[in-house]
Parts: C-alpha cells; structure tokens; sequence
C-alpha cells in the first residue's frame, strides 16, 4: 500500500466533508433566488480585474529575482513563468506545486535551486507580513460592523462563534497571534536555511534591507490583497449586495493566509467556508457568500486558463527554448 495514500485520502476527504456541511445548511430556495437575480454585467468586470492579482504577485517574485540576478531576471520572464505556474499547480495544496514550478524554472535558468527557494520563502514571508499589517490596522474600523444575527445555521454555529470570538479580541492580541506566526514561519525558514549553511539574517534579512526590498515586497503583496478586493466588490454588486471596501480588504489576506494550509486541492471547501463564515460575520447571507465563492473560482480558473494560452504559446514548452 502507498504510503502516502492516507494523505491523499485525507486531502479529499477534507474538502468533501467541509461542503457537505455548506450544502446541507443551505436555504436552497434563497439560493436558487440569489442566483436567477445575479447581474453578469458585475460578474464580468471582477473578472476582468483578477489577473491583477497575478501581475502583482509576479511583480513581486521579479523584484527578488532582479535583486540576486540583476541584468538577467526580466519582467516577461517573471510574468510568464508566475502564471504557467498557475496553471500548473493551482489544484494542488497550498500551491506548492505552483512554487515548486518557479523555483525549478528559475534554477534552470539562473542557477542555484536553494537561492530560488529562499527567494519564495521570501516572498511568502511579505505576503503574511502585508497580511499583518492590513488585519491589525483595519480590525478597528470593521470591528463595529460585526453583528450577531448571522444567517449561519445551529449546525455551523460553534465554528462561526470561534470565527467571531477571534476577531473581537483585543487588537493587540490579534497583533500578537499575526506577529507570532510570522516569527514561526521565519524559525522554520532559519532552520532549513541552516541545513544549507546559509545564514539567515546575512544572506535572507539583509539584503532585503540593506536594499530597500520591502518596499516592492510590500507594495506587491497590497496591490494582491487590494485587485482581490476590488474584484469582490464587483462580485458582490453582482449579486445586489453592497459590502465596503474596508470590510474586503480585511477579510482578504485572512482568506489568503488560510488557502495556504494544505488541507484540500485548491483551497475547495476551505475558501467556501472562508467565505461564508467571513462574510457571515458582516450578516452576508451564506448563500450570498457561497456564489461570490464560487465566482472567485470561476475566475481563478480563468486565470488558470490564461497561464496554459502562455504555455502553449512559448516556443519550446514552459522553457521558452
């Protein structure tokens, strides 16, 4: 027997089981309502704003790869790489297939497969960083809007409870739990880095300093959160229902940090429930949640779809030779 059958398993009982709760808590009627009244015009426009999501994230591996290969890291390579390897590992958990595309695309190209994964530890580390950042400031405005009649069932109840009893902490508890696991993820990445004999903070930390790298880390790792953002306002006004931008642009990096768990192909069941207990929380009917979910996917795929045209369009295979 594979050994690693019990994982596989485990990856799609996990999302199957986390549907099955949606779907048996679901008003199917309001549902059927929510989605005969949805205005496409709405739709499309999310839609097209998406790949900025993409831009921004190749924007950023760019800037880190510009830094240790200068003169020879170019946009278009970034660019096209960044979203093949989309295509390629969006169904996979956490996406680490996608990271293990650019990190082996990169290696042949530049050389040096370990600086290549440093340089995605990196970027990882900017994007929970950036996520920090907009939780810790934007909790005190959204706070006052969490409301307790959320249209959740009893059977999700104790789960949306937890979901809640977290985001009315005080803010520097929630400061703290961002803080700490920013400083968890950067002891693993320390440890690894030591079994390679690179040194943390002379070859990972400094120069990100030393050369004002997180400024491009930063302003990428926004621009991702703010395109996904605005895309779900359109969403959302798809579906008649007006939430502000300040209400998405604080559940988006939560939504972001928690599709990098690998729990379930492409974040299926996780990014639903996300949704739904997130939203709830801002008294979003969950059948409501659920389709702009969905319409997440349905560009996502999009996405996935632009990243294999570009494959398909690169002389030579994914290599471009």
């Amino acid at each position: 027997m594979d050994k690693k059958m019990p994982k596989k398993l485990a990856l799609l009982a996990i999302p199957g089981f986390l549907l099955f709760i949606i779907f048996w808590s679901l008003d199917w009627d309001r549902l059927v309502m929510v989605i005969k009244t949805t205005r496409p015009v709405f739709m499309g426009v999310g839609v097209i704003i998406y790949p900025s999501i993409i831009v921004s994230g190749a924007l950023r591996w760019y800037a880190l790869l510009s830094r240790w290969f200068p003169g020879q890291a170019t946009v278009g390579f970034a660019m096209r790489h960044y979203w093949i390897g989309l295509a390629i590992g969006r169904f996979f958990p956490a996406g680490l297939t996608w990271d293990l595309y650019r990190v082996v695309m990169a290696g042949r190209k530049f050389g040096g497969y370990t600086r290549h994964t440093i340089i995605v530890l990196i970027e990882k580390l900017a994007a929970l960083l950036a996520a920090s950042f907009l939780v810790g400031t934007l909790w005190f405005m959204v706070r006052p809007w969490i409301i307790d009649d959320t249209p959740i069932t009893n059977l999700l109840s104790p789960v949306r409870d937890g979901f809640r009893g977290i985001l009315q902490m005080p803010s520097w508890v929630l400061i703290l739990i961002l803080a700490l696991a920013t400083g968890l993820m950067a002891a693993v990445s320390a440890k690894w880095l030591a079994g390679k004999k690179i040194d943390f903070l002379a070859d990972l930390i400094a120069p990100v300093l030393k050369d004002r790298l997180y400024v491009p880390l930063t302003a990428c790792s926004l621009g991702v959160y703010l395109a996904m953002a605005v895309a779900n306002i359109f969403f959302f006004l798809s579906l008649n229902t007006h939430v502000p931008l300040t209400v998405h642009l604080f559940l988006m990096p939560v939504f972001a940090v928690l599709s990098m768990l690998p729990v379930s192909f492409g974040g299926l069941g996780v990014r639903e429930g996300s949704f739904i207990l997130g939203y709830g929380l801002f008294g979003i009917a969950m059948e409501t949640a659920l389709v702009a979910a969905f319409m997440n996917l349905v560009a996502s795929l999009i996405n996935c779809l632009i990243g294999g045209m570009v494959m398909a369009a690169s002389p030579g295979g994914p290599d471009g030779k």
